[in-house]
């Protein structure tokens, strides 16, 4: 029997996304790499759909936007 691969789980991956992301923030730390990665490679390391940043990044200013309105 062949073993599916856990990475193609969405809620393994939903589950794991921080700890992928933590994982290549820790890899380019040790090795001193500076250089920015793209947003398309870097939904490619951790598994995510290519519009994953840019709704990260959406879902943030909408938070922001409601909280400013708050106070």
């Amino acid at each position: 029997m062949q073993e599916e691969d856990i990475t193609l789980n969405e809620e393994w991956l939903n589950e794991n996304i921080d700890r992928l992301l933590s994982w290549e923030i820790l890899k380019r730390s040790l090795t001193l790499d500076q250089q920015p990665i793209p947003s398309q490679k870097l939904c490619d390391m951790i598994g995510v759909p290519k519009n994953y940043v840019f709704n990260v990044i959406q879902v943030a200013k909408e938070k922001c936007t409601a909280q400013s309105r708050i106070h």
